[in-house]
């Protein structure tokens, strides 16, 4: 561990990953010692569980051993033998991070701190009008009014999106109000 303990991000993180912190104060309100076990009972909130973390993890052995348990059990599935990267995590948050190395032993050193090797692109790079093309598709909803999906259909062939809201409706359609009149049946 890290002189002083976890730094501040790394309890954020924590704060914000509910179910470890839960099962942390699960753990300890049925600690055998009665103690314990009531500071922790008498406490719910995220708040208020994290609040005591913060303070009993420097100085209680059995705090931190279920802390670091839960957060080996939960967060990393039993597994910190495995490096974050290898799990497909190429750039996990700091708080996670200091955690796994924490855990791992590696503080800083080991295959979490290196990072990947070779860091992949994030994927091929769409040209403007691509994206436009396809995000006009997604507006036009993939294909004909029957649902078929048509490849050879084009943003620039289709007709503009129809809508039955006055709001949607183009210049000159007609509809219930749109001309004044209203249609008789």
């Amino acid at each position: 561990m890290r002189d002083g303990g976890p730094p501040a991000f790394a309890w954020d993180w924590l704060a914000r990953q509910r179910l470890p912190w839960q099962e942390v104060r699960r753990r300890l309100m049925t600690h055998a010692d009665p103690v314990l076990a009531r500071r922790y009972a008498t406490s719910d909130a995220r708040h208020e569980v994290m609040a005591l973390l913060r303070v009993d993890h420097p100085s209680d052995e059995r705090v931190r051993a279920a802390l670091d348990a839960v957060v080996v059990e939960l967060v990393f599935l039993g597994r910190v033998d495995i490096a974050l990267s290898e799990r497909g995590v190429a750039s996990p948050p700091r708080g996670l991070r200091w955690w796994y190395e924490h855990l791992a032993g590696a503080d800083g050193a080991g295959p979490a701190a290196a990072g990947p090797a070779d860091p992949a692109p994030h994927g091929p790079v769409a040209e403007p009008r691509q994206l436009a093309l396809a995000l006009d598709d997604v507006l036009a909803g993939y294909g004909d009014v029957d649902g078929r999906i048509r490849p050879d259909r084009t943003p620039t062939d289709s007709e503009p999106l129809r809508g039955t809201h006055p709001a949607t409706r183009g210049a000159n359609e007609a509809g219930p109000g749109r001309d004044g009149t209203e249609a008789v049946a």
